[in-house]
């Protein structure tokens, strides 16, 4: 049995990291399945369950798995899998955005309080004073998690809460009204500190503007115009549809449990989205390329300012920008990580090629050892080719904390 000591304290809803400039890859580029497939084996060796990967390169596209999608039946991970792909969701909350940007119908540096009713961010703060974060903080505070608002996601930090979390149903007003309730971490714009609340206001900001939900602009605007046949909100369901790995979290003694069956309106616009990985890299190839945002909001989705404490690493509108070491070169990528409920999605696209890797976990990385090996399977993916220095198993740096 796989035993897990608590390290970096993944609860339910985390960070992420999106998005990259379009460009044919030289017509001898290919995956290297046979790098990529050792290094996902050692993963699963230093404690994850299972993961999948589809890594594509030009016209080479690799599906891959290894471990076990079910601990009990020890039932083999599958490439093809559903996954709850967490805060991914919000490069396509960001995107539906953007697209109502063009249109005219929402302003990126428009004060939220034009879009949000009182009754929702009350012009009265929790102290009973008046509350000027209406007026003040802007859309594109909210993509850009810019806005100082505090983290309703720090609520769940004991295993009790969380549990209590996943069996109840939430709506999005009530989960702002506990961002709007915690302390402010900064003023609006002054630096980037990530919220998942931000992204609740935003989903708020759609339905309002649009007269519709959430859920039907993003099946409308994104997974019907790209036909992603496996992507979809799943509202108060607590069951994957179809075919799925299920999802572990460590218990008291750090023995996984099984977590599978969830009500993720906790996490709602800022990470409940389910997809597969497959659908993951058509949906960001499709936004690499153009077919999805104009160039003025595309241009604006990639504008960053630095995460702090991270260095390399920027994030824009729903999109995170990253350095990374590729041997003796520094690779440009642009992607979004996930982490809710146990499970794990990361998104990666290196700018300038069509080079690209989604991965998914069946479990949250509580080890330095596992997170080194997470490491090597996202560089080792994204890499052309192995780095002569530090070639093997191991030999990846580790990624930042802000992306694990």
């Amino acid at each position: 049995m796989v035993r897990w000591r608590r390290r970096f304290g993944v609860a339910g809803l985390v960070l992420g990291v999106v998005a990259a400039l379009g460009g044919p890859a030289p017509a001898s580029a290919s995956v290297d399945r046979a790098r990529l497939r050792a290094l996902m084996g050692a993963e699963r060796d230093a404690g994850m369950p299972g993961l999948f990967a589809e890594a594509a390169d030009g016209g080479d596209r690799a599906a891959l798995a290894v471990g076990v999608a079910d601990l009990a039946r020890r039932t083999p991970m599958r490439p093809d899998l559903r996954h709850r792909v967490g805060s991914i969701t919000k490069t396509f909350v960001a995107v539906a955005v953007l697209q109502l940007v063009a249109e005219g119908r929402i302003g990126l540096d428009t004060p939220v309080g034009r879009y949000l009713d009182a009754d929702v961010f009350p012009p009265v703060g929790p102290d009973g004073l008046p509350d000027s974060r209406r007026e003040r903080i802007t859309v594109r505070h909210l993509l850009q998690h810019t806005s100082g608002l505090g983290e309703y996601g720090a609520l769940l930090a004991t295993a009790a809460v969380g549990d209590w979390a996943r069996r109840t149903t939430f709506a999005p007003a009530a989960l702002f009204g506990l961002g709007l309730a915690l302390p402010v971490t900064h003023a609006p714009g002054a630096r980037w500190s990530y919220s998942n609340t931000n992204y609740i206001g935003l989903g708020l900001i759609v339905e309002k503007v649009t007269g519709r939900t959430l859920e039907r602009e993003i099946q409308r605007r994104i997974i019907d115009r790209l036909g992603l046949r496996d992507t979809y909100r799943p509202g108060t369901e607590t069951v994957i549809r179809g075919p799925h790995a299920r999802a572990y979290e460590p218990d008291a003694r750090g023995v996984p449990r099984d977590v599978s069956r969830s009500n993720v309106t906790i996490a709602g616009a800022a990470g409940d989205l389910v997809s597969t990985a497959a659908d993951l890299n058509r949906f960001f190839r499709a936004l690499f390329d153009g077919r999805l945002l104009a160039p003025a909001q595309w241009t604006a989705m990639r504008t960053t300012v630095p995460v702090p404490g991270a260095p390399g690493v920027a994030y824009g509108l729903g999109l995170m920008h990253l350095r990374l070491p590729c041997g003796t070169a520094v690779l440009d990528v642009w992607g979004h990580n996930g982490y809710v409920i146990g499970y794990a999605t990361h998104s990666y696209h290196v700018a300038g090629t069509d080079r690209q890797l989604t991965v998914g976990e069946n479990a949250p990385v509580l080890t330095e050892a596992l997170a080194r090996a997470q490491a090597n399977v996202l560089y080792g993916g994204l890499c052309p080719t192995a780095p002569t220095a530090r070639a093997g198993v191991g030999g990846f740096p580790a990624l930042p904390p802000t992306l694990r």
